[in-house]
């Protein structure tokens, strides 16, 4: 099991778990936000944060607001932390506008255990 801390976000608490679920077995620390605004207090509070995976579609801020000011507006390493944007869109005008905001990829729904799983790792590593 890995020693990392993830934080996955999103307002549908059947997400989390079913994110917390496929990640669970292979990393011991995870935790929850249900917006913006609570992505931001987590960061703030710990220091060793190692990804975030987040919904797009909020209250409060939304993935878009809430990735850019971490880019922005936090101090290194936090504002370098990898944001993964978990999403059902997959046009190229979204997937442009994830880039322009700063999220570091894209894990498009409905995926398997194996996809997070990889894209988890492939930013775990950098």
């Amino acid at each position: 099991m890995q020693k990392c801390k993830i934080l996955i976000a999103d307002d549908k608490s059947a997400i989390r778990l079913t994110l917390r679920t496929m990640l669970k077995f292979h990393f011991s620390d995870i935790i929850e936000a249900e917006n913006g605004e609570e992505i931001l207090l987590l960061l703030e509070k710990y220091d060793d944060i190692s990804i975030i995976l987040t919904d797009i579609e909020m209250p409060k801020l939304d993935g878009f607001e809430t990735t850019e000011y971490i880019r922005t507006d936090f101090l290194y390493p936090k504002n370098a932390v990898p944001i993964i944007a978990v999403s059902s869109h997959t046009d190229n005008e979204y997937l442009a506008k994830c880039k322009k905001y700063g999220f570091n990829d894209v894990l498009i729904k409905p995926f398997t255990a194996a996809d997070l799983l990889n894209m988890v790792n492939k930013y775990l590593k950098k």
